[in-house]
């Protein structure tokens, strides 16, 4: 089974939930480059690489890289985006980004009946692969 989503969606999604507007868009087939416009002369942009490194059945693994310079800002910047979602959804340890995807409410029931294999990063859409359990 697969679930396509969009970037626009994200990115729409990250802002309503966080009030910061990301861009979004493909690096490589399992690296989304992300980049956050902070509007404000002499500013440069925030961008950073995420990489997905290990999908679990109800869990993901990301690692992300930026330019020495902009680790400070990303590091300011993802208290901000996962301060607005649930709790223990995402954990951070250095550069290793957890999404519990158990812990989101909305997902417990489909959880129990489908299990993640895998994430295609497409030109497009970024492709989550399950398989009913």
């Amino acid at each position: 089974m697969k679930l396509s989503i969009a970037y626009k969606e994200i990115e729409e999604k990250v802002k309503d939930l966080t009030k910061v507007g990301l861009s979004v868009s493909k690096d490589s087939e399992k690296t989304l480059k992300l980049r956050y416009n902070a509007g404000i002369p002499f500013l440069p942009n925030v961008e950073a690489l995420l990489k997905v490194t290990n999908v679990y059945s109800d869990k993901i693994e990301l690692t992300y890289s930026c330019k020495p310079l902009m680790e400070i800002a990303v590091e300011k910047l993802l208290p901000k985006l996962i301060s607005s979602l649930p709790e223990n959804v995402i954990e951070i340890d250095g550069k290793i980004i957890a999404v519990n995807l158990y812990k989101i409410e909305k997902l417990e029931k489909v959880l129990e009946h489908l299990a993640l294999s895998d994430i295609v990063i497409n030109d497009e859409v970024i492709e989550i692969i399950a398989k009913i359990k």
